[in-house]
């Protein structure tokens, strides 16, 4: 009878291990969190003002398909300082200038193209920023971030702002995904 009693309560026990792992759910995700970048300088010029990034990952079966971060530099920001004279030119003619800090995931199914893509939906256009880019990688909260395999963008409105409200979050549609909106 013990024995019976021991196989019967392991069988129990082997049926609820089996049904709670043969029943989970591997969805298709987006994380939501954000990072600071505290501080920075120019040359002698320095400053302590943050620069927030909102960050989202887009993960499948437990994998990180496409990994991006997103802030607004404002031009009254000391973190314009970092602009060349030429990027600070485009910078002011966008008015509303977001920087991504961008990565895809080993065979993802989700490209860098398809979030160009989906920018350009939302009404905004890759531009190229190389000083800029270069300051913020060189920043320690950067580097302690370990996000040198990511890529660096920035994007402009294709229109005025003044003709499209200023902050509207992003709208990005991923197959496969549920519509995420995005903050900047």
């Amino acid at each position: 009878m013990r024995d019976f009693m021991l196989h019967f309560i392991l069988l129990i026990f082997f049926i609820i291990m089996t049904s709670c792992s043969s029943n989970q759910k591997y969805d298709n995700i987006v994380n939501v969190s954000n990072m600071i970048i505290r501080g920075g300088n120019l040359g002698a010029i320095t400053w302590e003002d943050e620069l927030k990034f909102y960050h989202y990952s887009w993960i499948s079966q437990g994998q990180l398909q496409f990994d991006i971060y997103l802030a607004k530099i404002d031009l009254k920001s000391p973190f314009a300082k970092w602009f060349s004279p030429s990027e600070l030119i485009l910078a002011e003619k966008c008015q509303t200038f977001i920087v991504s800090i961008q990565y895809v995931g080993f065979s993802s199914t989700i490209t860098g193209s398809n979030f160009d893509k989906e920018m350009n939906k939302n009404n905004f256009s890759k531009v190229g920023l190389i000083d800029f880019n270069l300051h913020l990688m060189n920043h320690p909260n950067y580097r302690n971030r370990i996000l040198k395999r990511y890529h660096l963008n920035a994007y402009c409105p294709k229109v005025p702002t003044n003709l499209t409200k200023q902050n509207d979050p992003l709208l990005i549609s991923f197959p496969g995904y549920k519509d995420q909106i995005l903050e900047y």
